[in-house]
């Protein structure tokens, strides 16, 4: 009776007593219903969070996946579920914010919905192979429910370039970009690109654009398909960014601020400095962010609050300054998520990595990994629009952050002819940690009377209220053009002890020129000794004088345009806006006067670019004598240590004298 009554409790038990089958077609009834049955009603963050399991491999909290780690991590995961009417996703993202993990999850939970092979291209083969025996095959392996449709098909084992990994609807293949076109003629309903920016440097360039290449996987169907791009980016107008601002709905993780209650779209410009170390750079420490709309100052654990989504809590959520026009005419949905915006990092964080940058590649790799933010070089010529963007008119300095703001006033001469009594182009630029006030410009006529000017210019400072700093500011360094007129410019200024009325301290007087023999690697070379001397009159000792490469000081005057980091104080002259307009990016010429890739700057034929160069020679020698954007004080004594060791060293022999080139100064301290 008690075995009768266990067997009678089971369902095909049941089913044999109900319609009087035998028992083995009451187990194929119930398979065929199984397989009738409807995929269960679930979002796609719902079913991830029930269903998808990661194994110790890919993370450190092995088990179901957590989607409230992060706060935007449920809108990623149901991106493609609340946008059924777009072609799909691009991102832009931080490294090492789970966007790869999230979306892997994503491509496990469409094999449960949807019939059809997807494609997972990333940068190398190696890279896919990982992705593929590492990531995903864990994930499935931890995953019941995914594992059992994974199961139903067994791999043909005939692909050679890729990792394909089988399901009942279709498979999953991983491939390298390099190995991508010996996909061309192969269909996918589901095209997903990891590290895009990373994958169009590895694409042949014989097979064109990897976009177009995507995308034409996906013509062989009519109905729904799916392609996504993520990449943290680099550059500003190209890559990834150019597919985000053109062609989606460019939204991006935003937060009210606390204060005024305006939406927040977070970047490294909200992040401010209210202290400047001795090195003359600003402070990490006194790293604040600041609202875009009110200037109010949020806190970290205000931050920490507010990009939370709103069931946390907060009042995160992916907003877009596009109408909803716009946004309807534009195929792909963007997503970007910044990383001020995390919840488990500072903003003194982020401002300790910026300041321990010493080159522009350094600054770019912290705003492109660590942020998610992309890097805006001075690619685009200056034009008369934003020259006048920048000119406002002002009777005081007066710099945001304090006393502390201005550093020191440096002025760069550009000499003209004729020989006997030159025109001198001088501009007068007030430096900050981040900013460049020009002050004044003047057209003058003779050394005498620029020696006259430069001792008695005064510019005055504007200070809060207390502070008993010097109401005025006067010239430290004179950086003098001299291309040409090298015995000229270099008889004028050796042997004068020139003083500033208002510091009362000598001014330095520096002569450089440019030379087409030097590389952006090493953009600053010291002339020989021997070259400093006065041929006949040796007695009146060396004069400091250096070589510049041309491109690289341009570049720095014109990114301060592009990135709006210069302001123009006083009245500028009629013909400013004609010469700071006349340099243009051309492609550099090769041995064989072929054009390259690599852009520099070069003059217009017939224009002149007098005020700009002494703006660009103020910003030489402010560079090279005066520590602006100078090395971390740690590798400054480093570099010393180096030097020191280097003088201990036994001399050579006087034959490798004669073939010994000058060395450079760019990475000697003096950055």
């Amino acid at each position: 009776m008690v075995m009768q009554a266990a067997s009678s409790s089971s369902p095909i038990a049941r089913a044999h007593e109900r319609l009087r089958l035998d028992r083995h077609d009451c187990r194929m009834l119930r398979r065929g219903l199984e397989a009738l049955r409807p995929p269960e009603r679930l979002r796609p963050s719902q079913y991830i969070t029930k269903h998808i399991r990661l194994s110790k491999k890919q993370t450190t909290e092995p088990g179901p996946m957590n989607l409230d780690r992060f706060p935007w991590s449920i809108d990623l995961a149901d991106i493609e579920f609340n946008w059924p009417t777009k072609r799909g996703v691009i991102a832009k993202k931080p490294s090492q914010y789970g966007h790869t993990t999230i979306r892997m999850a994503a491509i496990a939970e469409m094999t449960r919905r949807y019939r059809g092979d997807a494609l997972y291209i990333i940068g190398k083969k190696d890279k896919a192979t990982e992705k593929a025996d590492r990531d995903f095959a864990n994930m499935v392996k931890e995953s019941p429910d995914v594992q059992r449709r994974f199961q139903e098909a067994q791999d043909d084992g005939e692909r050679t370039t890729l990792t394909s990994i089988p399901h009942s609807n279709g498979r999953v293949d991983f491939i390298g970009a390099r190995s991508a076109p010996d996909l061309s003629s192969t269909p996918y309903r589901f095209v997903f690109g990891d590290e895009y920016e990373q994958a169009m440097d590895a694409f042949p360039s014989g097979y064109g654009d990897l976009y177009i290449f995507m995308t034409g996987r996906q013509s062989f169907f009519s109905g729904f398909t799916w392609l996504e791009l993520w990449s943290h980016p680099r550059y500003k107008g190209q890559g990834i960014d150019l597919k985000f601002t053109t062609a989606s709905t460019e939204h991006e993780w935003a937060w009210d601020c606390p204060h005024c209650g305006e939406p927040v779209f977070p970047r490294w410009s909200c992040v401010h400095h209210t202290r400047t170390r001795e090195d003359g750079r600003p402070d990490p420490e006194s790293a604040e962010f600041r609202c875009p709309s009110c200037a109010a100052v949020i806190t970290d654990n205000e931050r920490y609050r507010a990009v939370w989504p709103p069931r946390l809590g907060g009042t995160g959520r992916f907003a877009t300054k596009l109408s909803p026009e716009e946004q309807a005419a534009r195929p792909y949905v963007g997503v970007w998520y910044h990383g001020l915006s995390s919840p488990y990092k500072t903003v003194k964080h982020f401002a300790r990595l910026m300041a321990g940058c010493s080159t522009a590649k350094e600054r770019m790799t912290v705003l492109n990994l660590h942020m998610g933010e992309d890097y805006e070089q001075a690619l685009e010529n200056v034009t008369v629009v934003n020259v006048k963007d920048r000119v406002q008119v002002a009777e005081r300095i007066v710099v945001p952050g304090g006393p502390l703001g201005v550093q020191f006033l440096a002025v760069g001469v550009d000499v003209q002819y004729p020989p006997e009594r030159p025109t001198l182009y001088a501009s007068a630029i007030a430096f900050a940690p981040a900013m460049a006030y020009v002050v004044a410009m003047e057209r003058i006529s003779g050394f005498a009377a620029m020696f006259d000017w430069l001792g008695m210019l005064s510019i005055p400072v504007a200070h809060p209220p207390g502070f008993a700093g010097p109401a005025n500011l006067g010239v430290r360094i004179a950086t003098f053009d001299s291309k040409w007129e090298t015995g000229i410019v270099c008889d004028n200024l050796r042997g004068q002890s020139r003083y500033s009325a208002v510091n009362n301290s000598r001014i330095r007087l520096l002569p450089v020129q440019f030379e087409a023999h030097l590389h952006r690697a090493n953009p600053v070379v010291e002339v020989p000794l021997e070259k400093q001397m006065h041929p006949i009159h040796r007695q009146l000792g060396p004069l400091e004088r250096f070589q510049l490469n041309r491109h690289t000081f341009v570049d720095r005057t014109m990114r301060r345009f592009a990135e709006k980091q210069v302001v123009v104080l006083c009245r500028p002259p009629d013909d400013f806006e004609a010469h700071m307009t006349a340099n243009v990016l051309v492609p550099k010429k090769s041995r064989h006067n072929f054009d390259t890739d690599e852009l520099v700057w070069e003059l217009i034929d017939k224009r002149h670019d007098d005020w700009c160069m002494s703006m660009v020679y103020a910003e030489a020698g402010a560079a090279i004598k005066e520590g602006l954007d100078r090395l971390h004080q740690t590798e400054l004594l480093e570099a010393e240590a180096a030097r020191q060791r280097d003088a201990r060293e036994p001399a050579r022999p006087s034959y490798f004298s004669r073939h010994r080139r000058s060395g450079g100064y760019w990475n000697r301290g003096g950055f």
